[in-house]
């Protein structure tokens, strides 16, 4: 990709790469994190268990991170939509 170029609409809402959990790239980096690496794996698990949700509900990390063009008051053909964000409602 050139500087300063953004990338293609595409790109953006591909499925972000997972990162493995049992192989933490911070400790290639910094040795002295070895003993933490327990939580390191617990915390990527739970970071691509996030993903899996996000993806499944919303198709796209893309997509989920322009949520707020969904909620609220918003233009539409037939008139003016609200949508609130009301879980477990």
């Amino acid at each position: 990709m050139e500087k300063n170029s953004q990338p293609s609409l595409e790109t953006l809402k591909k499925p972000f790469e997972r990162v493995n959990p049992s192989s933490p790239g911070i400790l290639k980096v910094d040795g002295y994190l070895e003993p933490f690496k327990g939580h390191f794996e617990y915390r990527l698990k739970k970071f691509n268990e996030a993903l899996d949700e996000i993806e499944k509900n919303e198709g796209s990390l893309y997509d989920f991170a322009h949520g707020y063009n969904k909620l609220g008051f918003n233009e539409t053909k037939d008139g003016v939509m609200f949508r609130e964000w009301a879980p477990g409602a």
